[in-house]
């Protein structure tokens, strides 16, 4: 959210993704200054109320509609397991030729 104000997100979001980790306040906040945001805007953003009633809307959407932790990948309406070994291309290919 944060990020996203800064016009940072997807860059923010890769750099918390190759994390590959759970990351606490201090770390997120390291993250934010790698990404070069305006860190004043950031803590004013990140200790904000209604950016943790943002974040809990979106936690609870999320729980509502029975979603796995992220990532989360659908393809043809299936839900995928990205930590189970998915041959995505053959899946895209299968997907492909079935529906032309």
């Amino acid at each position: 959210i944060c990020a996203g104000k800064q016009g940072r997100y997807w860059t923010y979001l890769d750099a918390i993704a190759d994390s590959k980790r759970t990351l606490r306040q201090t770390q997120l906040t390291a993250l934010a200054e790698k990404n070069q945001l305006t860190m004043s805007t950031w803590e004013t953003c990140f200790s904000a109320e209604a950016t943790a009633t943002a974040l809990q809307n979106d936690l609870q959407f999320a729980s509502d509609l029975d979603l796995p932790s992220a990532p989360v990948i659908f393809i043809n309406n299936k839900l995928l397991n990205p930590e189970e070994t998915v041959d995505l291309t053959q899946l895209l290919t299968s997907f492909i030729t079935t529906n032309l």
